[in-house]
């Protein structure tokens, strides 16, 4: 019976004793948060055919030729080519640049503005709006898994024009 209750204690001794389970290893293909964004196309889907005083911006029969600038941390980083003619009710892509090139990557807590004129001349251009995002990356992510967003709605702040922004994120 002794030589039975040594044993007994001997196998709860080495049971108890096992070691614990590794933790899994973290994967390092993803992060649970991006750590920038990149904005990859800027595409104006419409604008008011008048400016702020209720005149066209060139003619009635002259239509305007908008562009963009896109400054990142108050820096001008992009300038689209300037859209000739443009219908105020057509979709137009801006991804062409004339200085600067999209993609535009962004951290959290960077600022982007977009600033859209009306190119009358090489010296000449009439303002047609504005948009302000204080942070960029934040105003995209909407904290879940995505790879992109897409189609994000963005208009000016006097809401004359309007545009539709896609890009990815990077974990």
């Amino acid at each position: 019976m002794k030589n039975s209750l040594y044993i007994l204690i001997l196998v709860f001794a080495l049971t108890s004793c096992k070691k614990d389970d590794p933790q899994p290893a973290a994967s390092s293909s993803a992060s649970a948060h991006p750590v920038s964004c990149t904005l990859e196309s800027v595409v104006m889907t419409g604008f008011n055919p008048l400016n702020y005083l209720g005149e066209h911006y060139d003619s009635a029969s002259n239509a305007p030729d908008p562009f963009i600038e896109i400054s990142k941390d108050d820096v001008l980083v992009y300038t689209s080519v300037v859209i000739g003619g443009a219908d105020n009710e057509t979709s137009y892509p801006m991804n062409t640049a004339a200085t600067g090139t999209l993609p535009i990557t962004f951290i959290e807590g960077q600022s982007m503005s977009f600033r859209v004129e009306d190119n009358d001349s090489a010296t000449d251009t009439d303002f047609m709006g504005i948009f302000d995002i204080d942070d960029m990356f934040n105003f995209v992510y909407s904290g879940d898994q995505a790879e992109e967003f897409t189609d994000v709605f963005v208009s000016t702040q006097s809401g004359n024009v309007t545009f539709l922004l896609s890009g990815t994120f990077e974990y």
